[in-house]
């Protein structure tokens, strides 16, 4: 089993709650296709937004609070310019 991920927003807090990308990642595989729109109705730290990026899945994602709808952004710019993997995310803030 992987580690707990941590995360700091932009305001230099710990989001201390993001799950292990490896068992999202699994749980998205099983229950899901390539091109399958994944709701995250508490997106958090984004860690759903990132594992749907990396399995070829779009993502909605709802979140109340900014500083972790740009938390997800950077996650996924940071994702998506590691692995070059296609695919989409917006948010409305």
């Amino acid at each position: 089993m992987t580690e707990k991920e941590d995360y700091k927003t932009i305001d230099g807090e710990i989001y201390l709650r993001a799950k292990a990308l490896e068992i999202i990642e699994d749980i998205i595989t099983w229950c899901s296709l390539e091109g399958d729109i994944i709701l995250d109705p508490y997106l958090g730290s984004g860690s759903v937004a990132v594992a749907c990026q990396k399995l070829k899945r779009d993502c909605i994602g709802i979140e109340i609070e900014e500083k972790y709808v740009k938390l997800t952004e950077e996650r996924l710019s940071k994702e998506i310019s590691q692995t070059k993997i296609g695919g989409h995310f917006s948010s409305q803030a």
